[in-house]
């Protein structure tokens, strides 16, 4: 049980005002408020589940000021602050973060299965854990702390930093340089060796042979493929994270502490700055150069370069707010037209 004036206390910096709060207060939890119980915390998403919320029996709500603007607060405690969402992930973070299992049992044992292949010039750490059916290649190097699981295949000569995670069914490439403390969740493809074809009289191919470098605290979704340079190497800077089922493709150099969201394709020998961020199913086009922190809208298209930080939208890319106004024209088209052929 945490006090509620400690939680406030210790990230005053991100409230803007706490209501009915009292030393008396505990909370035991957090949860969602559909599933939300007696002494625990929750925050609302918006504005309409407000009203569902103030019934539950949580212990106190996170909420944002345009949420209970005109409302009449009722004598729940209210925790006031601008992104609520984000002040939630920092409170589970620092009091209610369970470690996996897994984590725990590194931290306490060295464990390679006997299912696993490991060649006999790899060198393992005092602390590692190699689960079943993997295969660790000749030359490979793994630090202090790193976890592997099932069935996954690291590839000669790759490196794998401290306190690193492999999900199940990861595939690592020779030649991967793989930072400390990164997450790679299932069935992720890491160095893939693509082939480019050429057009000419028998479809000739050049490899992507080159290299990968991920630094350090990069975290990578499900089925995710991320290529092999081919002129120089791909490489994913410190801190950036990848949703689930995303491409990115040869020679690609991505920024620090990009978020990448679901589906997005990012081709071949472009440049990302830090601080982006992509929309899911957006698409980035060979060659494409966007400077520092520029943000995405979903289902986007950049196929040019994008020089000035800002927000933007659309199948031809334009600033977020031109983006919006032209989506809330389309439905009137018809209509138009009719008004149009009458004149």
């Amino acid at each position: 049980m945490i006090n509620l004036m400690k939680i406030i206390n210790d990230f005053s910096e991100d409230i803007i005002e706490s209501i009915n709060v009292t030393d008396e207060i505990k909370v035991s939890g957090f949860n969602s408020i559909d599933q939300i119980q007696k002494g625990q915390i929750g925050f609302c998403l918006n504005k309409k589940f407000l009203e569902q919320a103030l019934k539950t029996e949580a212990a106190a709500l996170i909420v944002s000021p345009d949420q209970i603007e005109g409302v009449s607060v009722p004598s729940k405690a209210l925790i006031v602050c601008p992104l609520p969402e984000l002040l939630t992930a920092k409170i589970l973070s620092k009091y209610f973060y369970k470690k996996p299992s897994f984590l725990k049992q590194i931290e306490k044992e060295y464990y390679v299965s006997s299912k696993a292949i490991i060649h006999p010039t790899v060198k393992l750490p005092k602390k590692v854990y190699i689960d079943d059916f993997t295969i660790v290649e000749s030359g490979v190097q793994l630090d202090e702390g790193v976890y592997i699981g099932p069935q996954c295949i690291i590839q000669e000569n790759a490196v794998i930093g401290e306190n690193t995670i492999l999900g199940p069914q990861v595939l690592v490439g020779s030649n991967v340089k793989i930072g400390k403390q990164c997450i790679f969740q299932g069935q992720s493809i890491l160095g893939s060796s693509d082939s480019k074809h050429f057009h000419l009289a028998d479809w000739s191919k050049l490899d992507s042979n080159g290299a990968l470098i991920i630094e350090d605290q990069v975290e990578v979704g499900a089925q995710c493929l991320i290529e092999k340079g081919i002129y120089k190497p791909t490489s994913i800077s410190k801190g950036t994270k990848l949703d689930n089922q995303i491409c990115i493709l040869s020679d690609a150099q991505i920024g620090k502490h990009c978020m990448i969201t679901a589906c997005v394709s990012i081709h071949g020998f472009t440049e990302i700055g830090d601080y982006c961020a992509f929309g899911g199913n957006t698409v980035v086009l060979p060659g494409v150069k966007i400077t520092s922190k520029c943000q995405f809208a979903g289902v986007s298209r950049v196929a040019e370069d994008v020089l000035e930080s800002g927000v933007y939208g659309g199948e031809a890319l334009q600033p977020l707010k031109d983006y919006l106004r032209t989506l809330s024209i389309l439905p009137k088209l018809p209509d138009l037209n009719k008004k149009l052929k009458s004149l």
